[in-house]
């Protein structure tokens, strides 16, 4: 039977109840930070498809990263609920190539889905 990666018991994120939307917002999340997963359990809850701390502001989630972490974080929560509140200016200049065009790639992943709605 084929898991979908963020069902995978070695993964840090291990959601064993989530929605195929929520996975999917999982999995553009993940390519948005590349090779930085640790970002992701800053918002996300590990086992279950939530942000964690949701109480936190996005200042006090980031507090310590570098201002392009800032931003990836920012972007995954406007994937996911759209409470970042990124703006381009921060996209295009607070971000490295590779984290712009993985950013632009999981944007452009949800055009026409509903996925603010939790």
């Amino acid at each position: 039977m084929y898991k979908h990666p963020a069902q995978e018991e070695n993964s840090k994120i291990f959601w064993q109840e989530a929605s195929r939307e929520d996975l999917f917002t999982l999995e553009l999340a993940r390519s948005v930070v590349g090779s930085k997963e640790h970002l992701l359990l800053l918002i996300f809850d590990s086992r279950r498809p939530l942000l964690c701390n949701p109480s936190l502001s996005t200042d006090e989630r980031c507090h310590g990263l570098s201002r392009g972490e800032k931003v990836l974080i920012k972007v995954i929560l406007d994937l996911w609920d759209g409470s970042g509140g990124t703006t381009f200016n921060e996209v295009f200049e607070r971000l490295d190539n590779s984290s712009l065009i993985n950013s632009l790639m999981a944007m452009s992943g949800v055009k026409g889905r509903h996925i603010f709605v939790k």
